[in-house]
């Protein structure tokens, strides 16, 4: 049986490919997406807040269009890597 999930398309220096959008796992993304996406960022000290936003939006964007399963994999791990640079506040006494 042939492989159909990626297509070529000649270019000048070779081929390019590109995958079957039917074959793009966005499983994981979506998982993690969603478990993070409501964050109370006021529990978090501003540092890293707007990296996890623009990495929060760019997960959505990707979930809502998949051009590749790299698309999605590089999303998750700048969504996972943005989420563990939030730090909490510290709470005075």
């Amino acid at each position: 049986m042939m492989d159909t999930s990626r297509i070529a398309y000649p270019y000048s220096h070779g081929l390019i490919y590109e995958e079957d959008e039917d074959n793009i796992d966005i499983s994981e993304l979506e998982a993690f997406y969603n478990e993070v996406k409501d964050t109370d960022m006021s529990q978090y000290i501003k540092f890293g807040e707007s990296g996890f936003k623009k990495a929060l939006n760019n997960a959505r964007k990707v979930l809502n269009n998949p051009d590749s399963q790299e698309e999605v994999e590089n999303a998750l791990e700048t969504l996972k890597e943005a989420y563990r640079k939030l730090q909490l506040n510290k709470k005075e006494k």
